[in-house]
């Protein structure tokens, strides 16, 4: 990632429950920033979080049998 962003290189990437959103305040996990959602339900983060090393908005849905997919 940190090669695509000085570059201005578009990406996708699905990140690791276990990996760290960073607010500029606190670091949490992305199973608590999206604890509220339902399944079948997108929630956008309205500002940019730090993670590996990056500032990248963040998605997520809930599937059916309630895992989250978490895209940067």
């Amino acid at each position: 990632m940190s090669y695509l962003v000085p570059k201005s290189i578009p990406f996708c990437i699905r990140i690791r429950i276990r990996d760290h959103l960073y607010d500029g305040q606190r670091s949490l996990y992305p199973k608590v920033v999206f604890s509220n959602l339902e399944v079948g339900e997108i929630q956008i983060l309205s500002k940019p979080r730090r993670i590996a090393g990056i500032w990248a908005f963040v998605v997520s849905t809930r599937f059916v049998d309630g895992k989250l997919l978490v895209l940067i």
